[in-house]
């Protein structure tokens, strides 16, 4: 491992000097040396203007300067070039909407809209100015949500790309029960993430873009519980949601409003360092995972107390949930060197258990808590489990189907219905890029 990232990478440039910038999904940029340290911050967020991630770094060869995005929601729709002039770290906005800026010795840079063309701008790389109009140069390259632009062009004028298809906010809410058969959920499409089912089965709290919304299942309304949030968790009465929002300054801080929107939200830790909530116990602890300059790891925050750091460890640690009973917290770690899923006693003590033996991440209880679900890879597996013994019984991990993208580095992307079936965000097959590459000379 080169280093240890305070947040999911998306982006990395190696300057020639042996230097590595890399782009965070909810911080600022960093940069490494290529022979391993700690990262060095080289931007922060800024609230006033409502940035939520810099990402997509291209170190210009032969200038201390890094061409950057800056976005303040889906970096595909919101994202604005920037310039960071490293010998007197000023970031300069360049007046472009865009992704994925290279820059070329021609003079210009080369980038990709959320339309899917690609387009070029002069800019001088002395003045670190756009100095003309953009002009169009191919259609149809493949664009991600997270404003990655799969192209690359050489020195010598070629240019490489993956072809793509123009989708807005078409993932859909479905139900896909055990063997892999999917329902739609809710019909009206959009950008989701991270689904969080209520405890009464009746509602489904999701990141939708920048915003929480509570949608209805029945009638599939899903008004907008706030305007800038991420990772819902729903109280145990199913009154109130915790997430994670930046609206206070620099970091991503806790935050708590009631679930039918009549106050407005209360902040519950002003903490350096970025969080995000997990899940909630029976007796009022809210879980979350910390991000700061130690790494990544579980704390645990009684409502009007002060974090209790006793399920840290040395170890990376996060995506802590409680088992239905109150007596368990399932969570990942990289414990055993590959991040799998462990079990620990709480409030303890107890040594943690290995639930996974592949792999292991966003782990998700069943509501009974007879079951444990986790991703290995894109793959859904569950194990029978006895939460109700002291002993805490695992069995052995099945497969049940895999299709839906996954992740590591964040609380889990799908949630598990009261009979046993599951949440999921798809996207549409009809938008899914040709598998082939373009190249185009001079």
């Amino acid at each position: 491992m080169l280093t240890r990232s305070l947040s999911l990478v998306h982006g990395a440039s190696w300057g020639i000097n042996g230097q590595i910038i890399f782009g965070t999904e909810v911080a600022g940029l960093f940069r490494v040396s290529e022979s391993g340290e700690q990262p060095e911050v080289l931007t922060t967020l800024d609230p006033e203007q409502n940035e939520t991630s810099h990402r997509w770094p291209f170190i210009i060869p032969g200038r201390e300067a890094v061409l950057f995005v800056i976005s303040t929601g889906q970096p595909r729709t919101t994202g604005q070039l920037a310039v960071l002039d490293l010998a007197t770290r000023e970031v300069r906005r360049l007046g472009v909407a865009g992704v994925s800026p290279h820059y070329v010795p021609t003079g210009h840079l080369v980038y990709a809209g959320a339309d899917e063309a690609l387009r070029a701008v002069p800019f001088d790389a002395t003045s670190l100015e756009v100095t003309g109009n953009p002009v169009p140069l191919v259609d149809g390259v493949l664009v991600k949500d997270s404003g990655a632009a799969d192209f690359d062009i050489s020195d010598n004028g070629r240019l490489v790309y993956v072809p793509g298809n123009v989708v807005e906010n078409d993932d859909t809410l479905v139900l896909v029960d055990r063997d892999g058969n999917a329902a739609p959920l809710i019909e009206t499409p959009g950008a989701y993430y991270l689904p969080r089912l209520s405890p009464d089965g009746r509602r489904v709290a999701v990141v939708v873009g920048r915003e929480i919304k509570i949608c209805e299942i029945d009638s599939g309304r899903c008004p907008r519980l706030t305007a800038d949030g991420q990772t819902p968790v729903w109280s145990p009465d199913e009154a109130q949601v915790a997430f994670t929002s930046n609206r206070g300054g620099d970091f991503l801080d806790l935050y708590l409003k009631p679930a039918d929107g009549t106050a407005e939200a209360e902040r519950l830790l002003e903490r350096a360092g970025n969080q995000f909530p997990t899940s909630w116990s029976l007796d009022g602890v809210l879980a979350f995972s910390d991000i700061g300059d130690g790494g990544i790891d579980v704390l645990l925050l009684p409502l009007g107390g002060e974090p209790d750091t006793s399920f840290a460890t040395s170890f990376t640690g996060s995506s802590a949930t409680f088992s239905p009973n109150g007596r368990w917290v399932a969570y990942k770690s990289n414990e055993s060197g590959d991040l799998q899923i462990w079990v620990r006693p709480y409030p303890g003590p107890g040594a943690p258990q290995l639930v996974s033996i592949a792999g292991g991440t966003e782990p998700v209880w069943s509501r009974d808590g007879d079951e444990l679900f986790f991703r290995e890879g894109d793959r859904l597996m569950a194990v029978e489990v006895d939460s109700e013994s002291p002993l805490f019984d695992v069995g052995t991990p099945r497969f049940l189907f895999g299709g839906y993208p996954a992740t590591t580095n964040s609380p889990p992307v799908y949630d598990v219905t009261n009979d046993g079936k599951s949440i999921m965000v798809r996207t549409d097959a009809d938008s899914q890029p040709a598998n082939e590459i373009h190249v185009v000379v001079n």
